[in-house]
């Protein structure tokens, strides 16, 4: 309507972007973003570069996971888990707005994602190999500290040796990476697309 540039894109490609910015991608060049809030998607970064895929679809990691299969880790489930112990919330934002660590029902939630965080993350370092794997999007960091250590990456030897697996990191991006990506679209594609 003001035949002025457009740019549109999902929040998931938009959060690894801004973690790449001004997270985790300071330190590492190559890594996979779970963005974990009402649902799960997610990014790919490689080489500092957000990776698409042939029909733009790359990064759509929630689909990783069977319906109905695997429990999948969004912030909804949470919720619904919570309010089988007495803590409910109308939404997500009101959760995450009056997160408590300690809340019951936060133990059974990281058991229930547990093989589906797993096995996102197996695929993950399998397939694409990144130096790191981030969770991020709208989860509690605190959370996020306490889901790590129960995320299994499957490894199987190579002539007799562990092969490297990648970090799995809590997203470092302060702020809201969404929005940082997202504002750096215009920039990139008007002042560093030459450079690239």
């Amino acid at each position: 309507r003001f035949e002025i540039p457009v740019w549109v894109e999902n929040d998931g490609n938009a959060a690894a972007v801004g973690e790449s910015l001004v997270g985790v991608g300071r330190i590492y060049d190559n890594f996979a973003y779970l963005f974990i809030d009402t649902l799960l998607g997610g990014g790919i970064i490689m080489n500092h570069e957000l990776m698409r895929g042939c029909n733009g679809n790359g990064g759509e990691i929630g689909l990783l996971l069977p319906k109905n299969i695997y429990q999948h880790p969004s912030l909804e489930s949470l919720r619904q888990t919570l309010g089988e112990y007495g803590i409910e919330h109308p939404g997500v934002s009101e959760m995450i707005k009056n997160f408590d660590e300690d809340w019951p029902g936060i133990d059974e939630w990281i058991t229930k994602t547990r093989s589906s965080f797993s096995l996102i993350a197996s695929a993950l370092a399998a397939i694409l190999d990144p130096e790191a794997i981030v969770l991020g999007g709208r989860l509690p960091r605190s959370l996020a500290r306490r889901v790590i250590p129960y995320v299994d990456i499957y490894n199987d030897s190579r002539r007799g040796k562990p092969r490297a697996l990648p970090r799995l990191l809590v997203a470092k991006a302060g702020g809201d990476a969404s929005a940082i990506g997202a504002a750096s679209l215009p920039f990139k594609e008007h002042f560093f697309a030459a450079a690239a």
